[in-house]
């Protein structure tokens, strides 16, 4: 299906992202998106811990290591997720439309349908 073809190019193209500075992709393919969620986790529990200050290592599209806090590792894995999942109601809208237009029998309004 074309959309979910969309959906998926989303993700290997990942999210821009400013990382002290310079310039990378975080990359939001289905097998980065465990590691994203690992990352955040451990963030997360870093900060509850008191410890927002510890250093963890990102490593982008660009295959250059990024030495983050974990309150900054934090803010990048939730931009990250909000990216995904953005991606994901992008998909579903349009999964939504389709399913209207084929209950409605209208060609036209399928063929209007895009990413």
């Amino acid at each position: 299906m074309e959309i979910e073809t969309a959906r998926d190019e989303a993700f290997t193209k990942g999210k821009p992202y400013d990382i002290a500075g310079e310039q990378d992709i975080v990359q939001t393919r289905p097998q980065d998106q465990i590691n994203l969620l690992a990352l955040s986790a451990k963030a997360q529990r870093l900060i509850a811990a008191g410890k927002g200050d510890t250093i963890m290592t990102f490593r982008g599209q660009s295959n250059v290591n990024h030495e983050l806090t974990a309150e900054e590792m934090d803010v990048l894995s939730l931009a990250a997720l909000e990216h995904i999942e953005g991606i994901y109601q992008r998909s579903w809208a349009r999964k939504d439309d389709i399913d209207t237009a084929m209950r409605e029998r209208n060609r036209d309004k399928i063929d209007r349908i895009s990413w």
